[in-house]
């Protein structure tokens, strides 16, 4: 079987606070929305070159 994959991750929970408790729900998704354009060109610019 030949398959080739392309895969894509962005990690949006990567590292705890300061104080150790860890990133809440509220700052993965805002991390998240704040890397969502970047990471939509990137995508889009790879799958033209496939």
């Amino acid at each position: 079987m030949n398959v080739k994959v392309l895969s894509f991750s962005c990690i949006t929970d990567y590292c705890p606070n300061v104080d150790n408790v860890g990133t809440t729900h509220e700052e993965v998704l805002k991390n998240a929305e704040k890397i969502s354009g970047e990471f939509v060109k990137l995508v889009k610019a790879t799958v033209r070159k496939l």
